[in-house]
């Protein structure tokens, strides 16, 4: 009987054990989580990084930390968070661009094949616009002159081969013209073009034009959203027009593959709930980036991921970047 007790006692112990070390594996998380963002400190990612940083870490209650992975268009840092433990403590945080080198084969590691998708947390509107000394006052005469004259119509943007020039070239094909791309550097580039005159028009987002329009040097055309925009009442959208392509910017989280289901979930619940923090309710209103609805879970996101991915491979491939 004393044996049996002794035994007893002893696989007691041994489950007490093994239930401790069950909660402790089992608690997630329990330290900092980390955060790449594959673009420089001070640019759009990285501003909306540090904005989303404290509510996120609310959410998830311990520390989140932003390293910063810049280089080649956004593919570094892509190639490094796809180099980190599958364990939940690294988010990527990724961009249009990464769903544009999906569409060109630019890297072994692609954000379908090696990520699973949190949530989309942005989603910018492009809007296209001309000087204040255009001649053309409206969309409508814009694109009847654009028609009569194949490729006349310059569009100036950044990324030759990237996110501007398939953008600017399936608005084009949307409304049955041809144009022509116009590459700089930066953006600034382009926005000084438009205003000497050397190119007609340019695709940008609204908060980058914004001082321009109310200072009365420049002209929005169009917008490619589903609804007028609040400031600029009096300007079409492209859906008035037949057309319902509302590419724009936008900015997302994933996760590496593999991590268990249960801790993706988590953190899937933290980020929902951070973008009703009223610090980033109060950053989006700042920055003109809830013009439209951002949010969008990772299951319903990865399909509209896969519907651009199919109409930006078209124009890719009309454009000679595809064979």
């Amino acid at each position: 009987m004393r044996k049996l007790r002794v035994v007893g006692v002893v696989f007691m112990v041994v489950v007490l054990v093994m239930g401790i070390s069950v909660l402790a594996m089992g608690k997630f998380p329990d330290k900092k989580i980390t955060i790449v963002c594959p673009f420089g400190v001070g640019g759009g990612s990285d501003t909306f990084l540090r904005a989303f940083q404290k509510p996120l870490s609310r959410a998830l209650g311990v520390p989140v930390v932003i390293v910063n992975v810049s280089g080649g268009g956004g593919l570094k840092g892509m190639i490094y968070a796809a180099q980190q433990p599958a364990d939940g403590y690294t988010i990527f945080e990724f961009t249009t661009s990464h769903l544009i080198a999906s569409v060109l084969h630019r890297s072994k590691v692609d954000i379908f094949k090696n990520f699973d998708i949190l949530a989309r947390v942005q989603h910018d509107t492009s809007v296209l616009w001309v000087s204040a000394k255009s001649k053309f006052k409206t969309f409508k005469q814009l694109l009847a002159w654009a028609k009569k004259n194949p490729y006349r119509l310059t569009v100036g943007g950044t990324s030759p081969m990237g996110y501007d020039d398939l953008r600017d070239h399936l608005f084009a094909r949307d409304f049955g013209i041809k144009i022509t791309f116009v590459p700089f550097e930066k953006g600034s580039q382009a926005k000084a073009a438009v205003l000497g005159g050397f190119i007609i028009s340019h695709m940008e987002e609204p908060l980058a034009i914004k001082s321009l329009i109310d200072a009365g040097k420049g002209r929005v055309l169009i917008t490619m959203s589903p609804k007028r925009l609040p400031m600029w009442k009096n300007v079409p959208v492209v859906s008035e027009f037949g057309v319902h392509d509302y590419i724009g910017v936008f900015r997302a989280f994933a996760i590496k593959k593999g991590v268990p289901a249960d801790r993706v979930a988590f953190i899937e619940k933290a980020i929902a709930k951070a973008i009703k923090d009223p610090s980033y309710v109060e950053f989006t209103e700042k920055t003109m980036t809830n013009l439209r609805p951002g949010y969008m879970p990772g299951k319903a996101f990865v399909k509209e991921m896969g519907q651009e991915k199919i109409m930006f491979t078209k124009v890719a491939k009309e454009l000679g970047y595809l064979k």
